[in-house]
Order: structure tokens, then sequence, then C-alpha cells
């Protein structure tokens, strides 16, 4: 019988002592949970740190019951450093989850291996500098560090994987992921029956060249796995597993999770034929994890992505939107100069996000997931990311909402597509869908109900006053691509160049347009547009001062003061023009006045009893001086209208150049 393991609990003092310790665990620290992180007395950490320094990592004992905390103890008392400890946890994590047995599990190669089962020319985007800054970034490597695992599957998570791969199945998939080809095609080889006859399973997935079949021979397969399979099949066919609490089992779910990281398309190293495969012996593993020491992966990030990389950024406890957003955006923050992405490690005795994208899952794919994004995040457009970021928090005084979370996590393939594209000619194309992407993240609605979420106009307003700033963020394209991206796809999405002349109208007609420190003012004027007077409400409502009137909310727009309004409604963005227009009349008279104000409300009043003419007439006096010389009111009024349209559409066609398509 085991003796049981007697502990010590790490003390903030004890965590500070090492500076690249208390960088991995001051997020759990300042979390101020009940979580305490506990080392094993002993010396047993000593044995696995002295197999690590000298890579012998296949030797390590992952046996040991307090192995992570070992591990952990270790990397507190500078026996082993950072990376060393991130890629032992990710080994014991892999083989844990995936659940493979036999001596030969766990396999170590070198990137320069012909014959090994990864190969950095299966990069679609590489190229010959990639590969000659990947030698010279891995000689900084420590040699004990510069190659990379493969970890077998079980038959069990290897046919689920594959499973689950073929239910995702779409004309697409097979494009974006042509390596998922080959694991069908290894898996259905090493079946004891034959499946080689013409207008077979297999010959069908041989030659994936209509997408009709595609769908085809992905539902037939789906169907011959759950027949074949009779020990897994409940186990496939259930694609939730729930307890009485209605909790999704994570070991059912780990191989969805994969399989929606594989489907779009990233080229970070992933799953392989297993180099254990054996077509022969009918239970030989079928499928490996490929997964490189962390110094190797960073430098294969850095080679693949160069300025654009984000280095992952270990930590133990729940990472928390806003660490995410700011080791982007201020990685300085973290004591870096390159922007970084936090990958929540998992440690026995800290709690941390069971549910990434609300999905419940072993260990290993959830330190995988935050790996792949620092791998996704790679990409060229992230000043324009982070400028949006900024204009909502500025705009809103939020350092976090729905619209800035979809923006941080960066969950689109920008980096990939762009150098994919650099390699041949539609680079501008590509690019627009990358700012078609990004908007649609910020709001779903954002090409197709542009007008009708205060967030988007925020948006619209920035890019009117800091035009110059947004060519800048532009890069190479053309300012107009916004306007021009959605035509293309959906007339309905056209509504941007009119929601974007409205504005500016707004924004060129505001004599303080230099000095306000808010759009506030220019949401709100958009809101009353429909109403004459809406504009002239919105200046009183200024000079009584809108913050007092208005607030935002976090994830919505603006918001009528609850004090001042018993509407049921008070988000302006969901208000008729005319019901705001009233309801806004009421809250002015219901406050204290000045003098000026009381008579700039007096002036309004009387303006609404005017017709359309006789207010055209106040606005325009040339009417009145044409009449004095000698002109009728008919033609005073049709010279001075005639006019009005004639400036317009001049200063209009000033403006297409901004909206011109190429």
């Amino acid at each position: 019988m085991q003796a049981k393991c007697e502990y010590k609990r790490v003390s903030i003092e004890e965590a500070k002592a090492n500076p690249a310790y208390w960088e991995v665990t001051q997020n759990m620290f300042s979390q101020q949970t009940s979580s305490v992180i506990k080392e094993p007395l002993g010396d047993k950490y000593q044995e696995h740190a002295k197999r690590i320094k000298r890579g012998d990592w296949l030797k390590l004992n992952f046996r040991d019951p307090e192995f992570k905390r070992n591990i952990f103890k270790a990397f507190r008392l500078g026996k082993i450093n950072k990376d060393q400890m991130a890629t032992t946890f990710l080994l014991f994590d892999a083989l844990n989850d995936f659940g493979a047995v036999g001596p030969h599990r766990l396999r170590q190669f070198s990137f320069d291996d012909p014959k090994g089962p990864y190969q950095i020319d299966s990069i679609s985007y590489l190229i010959e500098d990639n590969e000659a800054n990947f030698e010279q970034e891995l000689d900084k490597v420590p040699a004990s560090e510069r190659g990379y695992f493969s970890i077998d599957m079980s038959r069990q998570f290897a046919v689920a994987f594959l499973f689950d791969g073929l239910h995702k199945i779409n004309p697409n998939f097979f494009d974006r992921y042509p390596q998922f080809i080959g694991l069908l095609k290894a898996y259905v080889n090493s079946l004891p029956i034959s499946l080689k006859g013409q207008a077979t399973l297999l010959s069908q997935i041989q030659n994936l060249q209509n997408p009709f079949l595609r769908n085809d021979a992905g539902y037939a397969l789906t169907g011959f796995i759950l027949d074949y399979e009779k020990p897994l099949a409940p186990y496939l066919k259930k694609r939730y597993f729930k307890s009485k609490k209605g909790q999704v089992a994570a070991e059912r779910n780990s191989s969805m999770f994969l399989v929606d990281l594989m489907i779009t398309g990233e080229q970070i190293p992933f799953i392989v034929s297993s180099p254990n495969f054996n077509v022969n012996k009918r239970n030989s593993p079928l499928l490996s994890m490929i997964l490189p020491t962390m110094p190797a992966f960073t430098a294969l990030m850095n080679a693949m992505h160069g300025q654009d990389v984000t280095l992952p950024y270990y930590t133990v406890g729940t990472v928390s939107p806003s660490f995410i957003r700011y080791a982007d955006e201020e990685p300085e923050l973290y004591g870096s100069e390159t922007a970084l992405r936090p990958v929540e490690l998992d440690h026995p005795d800290v709690s941390g996000n069971e549910t990434p994208h609300e999905t419940l899952t072993t260990s290993f794919p959830k330190e995988w997931h935050d790996l792949f994004h620092a791998w996704r995040n790679a990409n060229p457009l992230k000043p324009l990311m982070r400028h949006l970021r900024q204009v909502l928090t500025k705009g809103k005084g939020f350092d976090m909402s729905k619209s800035i979370w979809a923006i941080s996590d960066m969950d689109f393939s920008a980096g990939r597509l762009h150098r994919e594209a650099q390699l041949e000619n539609p680079r501008a194309e590509i690019t627009r869908d990358h700012y078609y992407a990004i908007f649609l993240r910020l709001s779903s609605e954002f090409w197709s109900n542009l007008e009708q979420h205060d967030d988007n106009l925020l948006l619209i307003a920035d890019m009117i006053i800091h035009r110059e700033q947004w060519k800048e963020l532009m890069g190479d394209y053309p300012e107009n691509i916004l306007a021009y991206v959605p035509q293309e796809d959906n007339p309905n999405n056209a509504q941007f160049k009119d929601v974007f002349h409205r504005m500016k109208g707004i924004i060129d007609a505001d004599e303080k347009r230099d000095s306000r420190e808010s759009a506030m003012y220019y949401v709100l004027s958009y809101r009353l547009r429909n109403n004459r007077h809406g504009i002239e409400l919105c200046n009183i409502l200024d000079k009584l001062g809108l913050e007092t009137l208005f607030y935002w909310n976090r994830n919505s727009g603006l918001y009528i003061d609850k004090n001042l309004s018993a509407l049921p409604i008070r988000a302006i963005e969901q208000l008729d023009s005319d019901v705001l227009y009233e309801e806004l009349i009421g809250i002015v008279h219901g406050l204290g006045l000045d003098e000026s104000l009381a008579a700039d409300l007096a002036k309004l009043h009387a303006r609404e009893k005017l017709s359309s003419w006789e207010l055209f007439r106040q606005d325009h006096p040339i009417i009145d001086d044409l009449i004095y010389y000698g002109a009728s009111f008919v033609q005073a009024t049709a010279i001075t209208y005639l006019s009005t349209l004639l400036f317009s559409t001049g200063e209009e066609d000033q403006q297409q150049s901004y909206f011109k398509m190429q």
C-alpha cells in the first residue's frame, strides 16, 4: 500500500522569490481564491529535473502520482526553467488524455529527420526564408529541447476524432485541411476487411473532387464507423454524455474540440498518422499528436510569423478576457516587447477555466487551444484590432464587453490567409475578407443591420473623425475597402455607404468637432436625424451635459438615465426617432433651465409650428435677399433649393475617392 504523501504549502513570499515562478503563479494568487499550491515533501522532484535537463524526456516517470506537483516544485526551486515546466505539463496531459498504452506511445524526433512524422514543409505558406529563419531560431534553443514528440492516441480517441471530423464535413472542409484525407485513408486501410472495390467508400475518399460526393462519402463513412466499431458505437452516437446535473462529459468532448481547432485550417503542428502505425496489426496506433518542446514551438512561430508573432505566456488560474486583451495590447505590462497570449496550464491545486468556448473538455485540449490562439493571433491586422478596442473603450468607458472580447480573441484566420495570399496574387481580395470578418466579429449585424447598433455608429464616427489614422491602419489597401467588401457579397449590405454619409454630414456640421472628447453627441444626433428638429434638440441636450442624461450599457448602446425616464425601453437604439424625441423633450421640460437654455427651448417650440418651406426659408436667409432684388418667393426658393442640391452633389463628388470601387 502506497504511503500517504505529505505536503507543504507555497506562500506568496516563496512564490515571489523566483521571478519566473511568480510570473506563472501571479494570476492565481491575485484572484484571491481558495487555491493553495501544495508541494510534496521529499526529493522526488530532483529525479525528474535531472532527466529534463539531460533531455531524457522519454525516461520521465509519468506514473508518479505527484508528477505535476513535483515538476512545479522543481520549477520554483530553479531546477528547471519555465519552458521545461510547460513542455512537461503538456506531455503529461497529452499522455493522460489520449489514453494510448504501450512502450512506444511517446516518441521523440528531430526537426531535421526526413522520416519524422512532422515536417515543417507541411505549412502551406512556408517559404525558403522561413526554413532558414527556423534553423537560426532553433540554434538558440538548448540541444536537449530542439525536437518534437509524437504522442499516440488510443483507438477510442482516434476513431472519435475521425468520426467527429466527418460530422463537420462541408464542401470546403477537405480543402482547408487536406491532411484529414490521409488520416481517413489510414483508418480505412487499417480495417481487416476490403473496401477497395470500385465505387466503395475508399475509392470515394480517394477521389474527393466533387463537393456533393464529399458529403455522400462522409455520411456513408460515419454510418459505417457506427456499424463496424460496435464497442464504440454508443460512445460515438452520444455526442454529449450528461450527468444528472446536465454536465457534458469532458472525455467525449475532447475529440470534438480538437476537430473544431483543426477545421480552421491553421498550420499549427497537429494530428498526424502515428509513426507506430502498422497496417498489418489490427490494434496498432492510428493517430498521433505532434507536440514540439515549447522553445522549439516558439522558434517555429518566430520563423514563420516574424514581426507579427504572438508568443505564449504560461500561467495557472483562470485567464480573464481582460488578461488576454492587455497581454496583446500592452505586453510590456508582462515584461515583453512582443504580443503575448496567455496559456493556462492545468495544475492539480488550481481551479481554472473548465469550459473554453462553453465546452467542457480535458486538460490537454484546453492548453492546446491557448497555444493554437497564440499561433493564430500572429496576423498583420493586430494594429487595426487594437484600435477598434480602444475606440469602444474610450467611447463607452469599459475595457471589456462582448464586442471588445470578440476582437481580443482574434478568432479568425487573418494571418494564414494573408501569408498564403502573398504566395499568389489576390492579396487585396483576401484582405477584404479579413476586414469583413473582423467587423463581423465585433457585431454579427455590422454588415447587415449596421445602423441598429450604437457600437457600430461609434466606429463609423471614428472612421470619419480620425480618417488619417484609419488610412495608416489599413496598410497598403484603399480606405474604401470597408464599403467595398460587403457589397460584393450581399446587396443588402450596401447600407454602409449610406450610413457613413449620414454620419459624415452630422460630424461636418458640428461646430465643436475639434473639441469633443466623446462621440455620444454624434450617436444621439444620428438617432434623432429623422426628426426635423432632432439636431436642435440634441444641441440643447449637449448644453445640459449629455453624460448627465445618458449612459453607455456595456454590451449594447446608449441608454437614457433611469431617473429621468419611465419608458419600459430606455435603449435609444431600440426607440423610434419620434418616440425618442418626445421623451427627450419631456425630460428637458422637467429640468431646471437657465435663461439661455429656456430661450433655446422656446425657439425650438416656435420652429416646430412652422411648415417645412417656412423652416427652409428661415434657415436660408438668402431667399429674402433674392426677393429684395426682385425675385418672386417661388423663384427665390427654387434657386436656393437647387443651389443646395448642387452644393451637396459637389460635396459628395469630392468624397467619391473614398468610396471609389476598384
